[in-house]
């Protein structure tokens, strides 16, 4: 994404779905699907995919923690039986179609909508709202919005009587749209009953925590909280929104116009952590790179911690910046690799707080709270 693409932004009033637009990734292999079956006496919950595209962190931070739960059935759900292109820099196969899914004749205890490929109320696709419809049931299913997932949420009608809310830069545009629904701003996360929605991105995590807390119990979403150095408190989901506004639109294009745009590569390894990827991928695509791709070492997809597919979008190597997540050994990998190489290890840091403060160590700090903005993160 060059300069060009960021003139029209700032000066237009667009929302924070369409100001940085997704390349395009071309899948050129056929994949089948898995179509895995429930285990009995687990909770069954489904994250809904847009075959189109679908917001990376909203759809695998909540993956990774509900099956770190190791008490659900967690499948994502896609409306073709094709890969999933993410927002940005990597692709992922869903479990089922939602006709394989219908097919299991079961109906979810959670039914997770992330952001998707469109917020505008008449872009929508239906067939997604008529699936969620499908699976949805006010006596046994709950339902968690993540982020701009909203949009589609809302045009459900499932929250025709219960709060919700949406990314702070996005709400006006949806409540536009939506101006029967009762959209709030100054939480993380609301709760009505069993259905939630949280703010932008990064809130993909106290959501899911929440969920987690109500369904599962607190020592097991504290125990979670402990395994990602979640550093904040579930029963302080407050928050004093951060607006995107006309200076943030300039620090993007100063930093576009004035500094080097790079190519960052990051490496997909067997057993890599969803989450980790997702947030990582999330802000540095927030950065506003030249390019930004996933890639593993022999061009093939690899499986993640929890079992999903994940599809590199690259099989070039010819990157700035190469971006690994782990040991040695993983560096180990590509040795040949010229340019710089950043290695990415979690000890006892949450990984948005890490990687914002690689963007400000880069960029500076007013760059760094645009970046934050962007991801609708902090404010506890």
């Amino acid at each position: 994404m060059l300069i060009g693409a960021m003139i029209f932004p700032i000066h237009g009033c667009k929302p924070i779905s369409d100001f940085q637009k997704p390349l395009s990734y071309e899948v050129k292999r056929d994949f089948s699907l898995e179509y895995p079956k429930p285990l009995k006496g687990l909770k069954n919950i489904i994250l809904i995919a847009d075959n189109k595209r679908t917001e990376i962190f909203d759809l695998l931070g909540p993956y990774y923690l509900f099956s770190q739960t190791k008490k659900a059935n967690v499948f994502i759900v896609s409306k073709q039986p094709v890969p999933i292109p993410l927002f940005r820099g990597l692709s992922v196969l869903p479990h089922h179609t939602f006709q394989s899914f219908s097919g299991l004749d079961l109906k979810p205890d959670l039914l997770i909508i992330p952001n998707l490929s469109t917020i505008q109320k008449e872009e929508i696709d239906m067939d997604i709202v008529n699936f969620i419809n499908s699976q949805y049931s006010h006596s046994g299913t709950s339902v968690l919005s993540v982020c701009d997932g909203a949009a589609t949420a809302a045009l459900t009608g499932i929250y025709d009587n219960a709060p919700i809310t949406a990314h702070s830069s996005d709400i006006a545009v949806l409540t536009e749209q939506y101006p029967e629904l009762n959209w709030v701003s100054n939480k993380h996360v609301t709760q009505s009953n069993s259905l939630y929605s949280t703010a932008g991105v990064a809130n993909a995590t106290e959501g899911s925590l929440l969920v987690i807390k109500n369904m599962f119990g607190t020592a097991r979403a504290q125990e979670l909280a402990e395994q990602i150095n979640f550093p904040y408190q579930l029963d302080s989901l407050d928050r004093k929104p951060q607006y995107f506004n006309f200076s943030d639109k300039t620090q993007i294009l100063k930093k576009v116009t004035f500094k080097k745009n790079k190519d960052l590569g990051f490496l997909l390894t067997q057993g890599i952590s969803e989450f980790l990827l997702a947030a990582l991928l999330d802000t540095y695509s927030r950065t506003f790179p030249k390019e930004i791709n996933s890639f593993s070492i022999d061009g093939n997809p690899v499986r993640s911690m929890n079992g999903l597919i994940l599809i590199p979008t690259t099989q070039e190597h010819n990157f700035n910046e190469l971006h690994i997540i782990g040991t040695d050994s993983n560096l180990k990998l590509v040795k040949e690799f010229k340019g710089k190489i950043i290695t990415h290890s979690f000890m006892d840091e949450y990984i948005f707080d890490y990687a914002l403060s690689a963007v400000e160590n880069e960029y500076g700090l007013k760059f760094r709270n645009t970046t934050q903005k962007l991801l609708d993160y902090g404010n506890h």
